[in-house]
């Protein structure tokens, strides 16, 4: 009975570093990203995206998304980790494994704003960038 109640407060314990590791290479896979947007390689964060976005958006309208609308706000001052949401199933995409995360941001042209990414698990097994919006 000892033994029960030892492996049943383990358990949690351990899904919870599970989710501490999958959430760090999710921020880890979204930081990468996110500095080819920041050094205007739209193309290349397009290539670099999972094949939901792809599908979603051709890559030249991908690049002139971003020169209309990131461009504009200038080189990052700074961004910092806000939160990260693990979800299962976001609206209009099929069941999965879902990180949304959000950056608090400031460009140069714009004081403050937050950046939401949405990373999947892909098939085999990295998380990649399914979605990306700034407000």
């Amino acid at each position: 009975m000892r033994n029960l109640i030892f492996i049943l407060l383990l358990v949690p314990i351990f899904i919870f570093s599970q989710n501490k590791k999958e959430q760090k290479k999710a921020t880890k896979t979204a930081n990468t990203w996110l500095l080819k947007i920041d050094n205007g390689e739209y193309a290349e964060s397009w290539d670099s995206t999972g094949e939901y976005f792809q599908n979603s958006i051709q890559r030249d309208r991908w690049s002139a998304a971003l020169t209309a609308s990131r461009l504009p706000l200038g080189n990052v001052i700074y961004r910092e980790f806000n939160s990260a949401d693990y979800k299962a199933q976001i609206p209009g995409a099929p069941d999965g494994k879902y990180y949304v995360l959000t950056f608090n941001v400031s460009y140069e042209k714009k004081n403050s704003g937050i950046e939401t990414i949405t990373l999947s698990k892909g098939s085999d097994g990295n998380w990649e960038v399914v979605g990306f919006f700034i407000k």
